[in-house]
């Protein structure tokens, strides 16, 4: 029987942090909330964790993980935030703690982290309301060097976009370039007002209705100008926001870190995060601003206990994340038909051969893409037009998909056009073994079903698969002729039997005669 408790211990690096959350019915409470403040990133060298800082970490891990014990939890659920990514010493971070402690530490990328930020705001939503169906509302996720855009119409996702600046960022620059607080404001506009420009003119971004904010960012003195609070979310005023600022563009940095009782560079982060607020909101005329405040343990927890709302959130993220791609895809000139085509074929076939490849639908979503993307290379040439569409898809920010999914759907874009995939070809050769399997199973699909939309015309009433022994009948409906698909068929046919161990046939159903190639 399932634990009615959960312990979930979040790392960063200045605090780490454990709740004990219960399930009660459709609810969660939090029973105990521990903290211990453990200043991990040496500032001289955000890169390492030192082996001695390490060892402290694993003393509180221990504390932690017997204060669970003494409510009979045994298994505790331990991560970092995505800042710990980018640490040279990461692994050995996470195989030390495992053997002191026995906690296996959750690393997120920032990708990770900004589409489970993403949850947040859309858990915090089914209770709130504050996105109606007839909003069209801005998410802004502010990270530490990036900024992800994205614009919601009702349940739709028009557009996504990464801005390369974040709080961290614009607070090292203005550190660096010794830009006082009077000066702060008019050097976040400019540096922000063309991204914007170009971002509302791109999309036909019109008027906003609400502006969301997220992100892992503290605002100390948000809680002075907030209207109201609902839950986790704070309803920003935009006239008092404005007023505050007004307030402290008249003191320095340092007086300001040490009224708030934080170093001069984190108050210069919670600054650089404010002011991106503050110029969203100015740029957009929104008045209706909303800042969400992370809460990843009590997230994680409901996410836990709640499996089936937790699978439907999945499954709406992979549909933003689809209609991003389909707004990429246009950028390109990609051939809408042909894609849908090949989409309703990727569900049909893949799930037909689910006992052989045995993945999951997170696969299913990386096929999917491909599906999208692998002709897009020929808006730049028609020639090699697979290594243009692998080079534009690795190098575009879709919403839902981190770093290594990207590189996955690209090389499934290279390979779709390469008659006989090389594994020993300089892209593939940087993936894990499983990473290798899932790249070769998902291109022989993707290859087969492109061969039978070869004319881009979609010739068939029907397509059908079924497994007959060591056959993949592949049955198709149509009076047209199909010369050149059968042509393409024959051509993959190869490479499938190779991967799955299946020969696919083709079957064509006509009026008055049947054909079997």
């Amino acid at each position: 029987m399932e634990s009615n408790l959960i312990a979930v211990i979040e790392v960063s690096p200045a605090v780490v942090s454990m709740a004990v959350f219960q399930r009660k019915g459709n609810l969660i409470e939090k029973l105990e909330d521990v903290s211990e403040v453990l200043l991990l990133f040496d500032y001289t060298d955000f890169n390492k964790i030192s082996f001695k800082k390490i060892e402290k970490l694993c003393d509180v891990l221990n504390n932690m993980k017997g204060l669970a014990r003494s409510y009979g939890i045994q298994n505790v659920w331990a991560a970092t935030t995505s800042s710990f990514s980018e640490l040279e010493n990461m692994f050995f971070l996470v195989d030390l703690v495992e053997l002191k402690t026995g906690l296996r530490l959750y690393v997120p990328t920032v990708l990770e982290k900004k589409r489970f930020s993403f949850k947040n705001f859309l858990l915090e939503n089914r209770s709130t309301k504050l996105h109606a169906e007839s909003d069209r509302s801005l998410i802004v996720t502010i990270g530490a060097k990036t900024t992800d855009i994205s614009l919601l119409d009702g349940d739709r996702m028009l557009a996504h976009e990464i801005l390369n600046t974040g709080n961290l960022k614009m607070a090292d620059i203005l550190d660096e370039e010794k830009v006082n607080l009077k000066n702060a404001s008019i050097f976040v506009r400019d540096s922000l007002e063309n991204y914007l420009r170009v971002m509302k003119k791109k999309f036909d971004i019109g008027e906003i209705d609400k502006l969301f904010f997220l992100g892992d960012f503290s605002l100390d003195f948000l809680g002075e100008v907030h209207s109201e609070k609902n839950s986790t979310t704070l309803t920003l005023s935009q006239e008092k926001f404005l007023k505050k600022f007004d307030e402290l563009k008249e003191e320095s940095f340092l007086t300001l870190s040490s009224d708030y009782g934080v170093s001069e560079k984190i108050f210069k982060r919670m600054t650089a995060s404010a002011l991106l607020i503050k110029e969203f909101s100015d740029f957009f005329n929104s008045k209706n601003i909303y800042y969400i405040e992370p809460d990843a343990k009590r997230t994680f927890s409901y996410l836990r206990f709640f499996k089936t709302v937790s699978r439907k959130l999945d499954k709406k993220i992979d549909l933003y994340s689809l209609e991003c791609a389909k707004k990429v895809g246009d950028r390109y000139l990609y051939d809408e038909a042909h894609s849908e085509f090949l989409l309703s074929n990727c569900q049909k076939l893949f799930n037909k051969l689910k006992p052989v490849h045995k993945f999951s639908n997170k696969q299913l979503h990386l096929l999917n893409m491909a599906a999208i993307f692998h002709d897009m290379g020929k808006f730049v040439s028609f020639r090699d037009h697979h290594k243009h569409s692998y080079y534009l898809v690795k190098e575009t920010a879709i919403f839902g998909l981190d770093e290594n999914e990207l590189q996955i759907v690209a090389n499934l874009c290279y390979y779709h056009n390469v008659e006989s995939p090389s594994l020993n070809t300089k892209i593939f050769r940087k993936f894990s073994s499983s990473e290798k399997i899932t790249i070769l199973k998902l291109t022989a699909i993707l290859k087969l079903l492109v061969s039978l939309d070869r004319s881009k015309r979609q010739k068939f009433v029907d397509v059908s698969y079924s497994i007959e022994g060591s056959n993949l009948i592949v049955e198709v409906s149509t009076d047209e002729d199909l010369s050149i698909e059968k042509w393409s068929f024959n051509s993959r046919n190869k490479f499938f039997k190779e991967v799955f161990g299946l020969k696919p046939v083709l079957k064509v159903k006509r009026r008055y005669l049947e054909d079997v190639f």
